[in-house]
């Protein structure tokens, strides 16, 4: 696997949420973050609600750490940090924003773990 190819199961689990998220500047907003997370840090963020449905900004949010932790599980490396914002009051909207910076570091391949049998 080259730097800049993500693996297929990863790319699998981006589309399928990819698929629920309705962006109006692209069909695929979390493949888009996560092949510009390949080369450089990217903030994400989003505005936590304050009771009402979700913000679509959050939605993506949230979308964006489940995509984070499967990566992470496969083996990717990412630093993550969380931005302090100054403005602890809550949007116009009404909600907190909250975001953090995502670094890849690295990638460490998984072993398989797999059982071998006296037979092989």
């Amino acid at each position: 696997m080259s730097n800049n190819e993500i693996p297929i199961a990863l790319e699998k689990y981006i589309a399928t949420r990819d698929r629920k998220q309705k962006s109006l500047v692209s069909q695929t907003p979390l493949k888009d973050t996560f092949n510009e997370l390949l080369y450089r840090s990217v903030e994400v963020g989003g505005r936590a609600s304050c009771g009402c449905r979700p913000d679509q900004t959050w939605r993506f949010y949230t979308s964006w750490n489940e995509v984070v932790r499967k990566a992470i599980s496969i083996g990717y490396m990412i630093e993550i940090t969380p931005v302090k914002h100054g403005n602890k009051s809550p949007t116009l909207a009404g909600g907190f924003w909250e975001s953090n910076i995502y670094i890849l570091t690295g990638y460490k391949k998984k072993s398989t773990n797999r059982r071998i049998s006296n037979d092989e």
